[in-house]
């Protein structure tokens, strides 16, 4: 069970990691479909 909470939290860590870039490249994405509107 301890192993098991480890491994979840290495995956939120790469998860956390992984979010930044995904939401600025989700901002640009919008604002670039705001900006051919």
């Amino acid at each position: 069970m301890a192993t098991q909470s480890l491994q979840l939290a290495k995956f939120l860590k790469k998860l956390d990691i992984l979010s930044l870039p995904l939401a600025k490249s989700f901002l640009n994405l919008s604002a670039v479909y705001l900006n051919k509107e």
